[in-house]
């Protein structure tokens, strides 16, 4: 499963997030949270941040905002093969 970058879907995740909370037993969030973690590995966003938000040991509060990071350097990144002069047009 690969996760879609655009502004919807993120903002779709983040009411899902605050909606169940980022440690649901909703086996639907959780398949897009780790779809939304592997696009922002492959995208290159820091791998730190990525393994707070994935970590069910961390507080909620610290998972929600490493979602938060997360989310605002994914979509700052271009999809890959996508000229970055595309994305700022």
């Amino acid at each position: 499963m690969t996760f879609d970058r655009t502004p919807r879907s993120l903002d779709s995740l983040a009411w899902r997030i605050a909606e169940h909370g980022i440690d649901t037993a909703n086996d639907d969030v959780l398949d897009d949270v780790r779809a939304f973690a592997r696009s922002a590995l492959a995208a290159g966003v820091d791998e730190t941040l990525v393994r707070v938000l994935l970590d069910p040991e961390q507080a909620a509060i610290a998972r929600h905002r490493a979602f938060g990071a997360v989310a605002a350097a994914l979509a700052s990144k271009p999809p890959r093969g996508v000229p970055s002069f595309v994305v700022a047009a």
